[in-house]
């Protein structure tokens, strides 16, 4: 699947891309367009160019984010938020997933200080918003083809394309859940130690 890919973001920030052209290019971006085009996941990416290469790109990514916000995000906070990303359910996003969800981020109104809460929820609401879209457009696939009379009904592909919709929403309420945990934990833990 990755080499009749087109040449991604991955791909353009390896190049060393500026942040211009990243912006020209990748700016019509949206969640559907993102499912149409199949771009690869960062699982796919890492399998592909190493996991270093992958998190290096994500880290460029977050840095200029912050930049953008007044460099508020240290290093350290770019770099968790990369582990985080590239160690939880946020790895079945693609790297087009990542760079849109961060430009949500550059344009909200109200988002306030920048740091690596806020950005994981934000990923977060993102992941959650496009596994519906997901069920949609293999649903619109499989209606295109019927219709085009090139696949027959399959009734236990159906059922196996709900079951792993299920188990996604399972695992992402799961994994929210632990992240809550670990965020409280780790407050709790702050407010100990001032």
């Amino acid at each position: 699947m990755l080499a009749k890919q087109t040449p991604g973001l991955m791909q353009a920030t390896l190049d060393r891309a500026s942040k211009i052209e990243l912006i020209r290019k990748y700016a019509h971006l949206t969640p559907k367009r993102i499912i149409q085009e199949d771009y690869p996941n960062i699982v796919a990416l890492a399998k592909e160019h190493g996991l270093d290469t992958v998190e290096k790109c994500l880290a460029i990514h977050l840095k200029d984010l912050s930049m953008s916000f007044g460099d508020e995000l240290t290093n350290d906070q770019i770099f968790e938020t990369v582990a985080e990303i590239t160690s939880s359910q946020y790895k079945n996003l693609t790297m087009e997933d990542i760079y849109l969800c961060l430009r949500e981020i550059k344009f909200s109104k109200s988002f306030g200080k920048l740091n690596t809460n806020k950005m994981l929820n934000k990923l977060e609401e993102y992941y959650c918003a496009k596994i519906p879209l997901i069920e949609q457009e293999c649903d619109n696939q499989v209606h295109r083809q019927l219709k085009q009379g090139t696949q027959e009904y399959n009734p236990e592909a159906a059922e196996r394309f709900k079951q792993i919709a299920q188990r996604l929403r399972k695992n992402m309420s799961i994994e929210a859940k632990e992240a809550k945990a670990k965020e409280r934990r780790r407050r709790a833990l702050l407010g100990k130690d001032r």
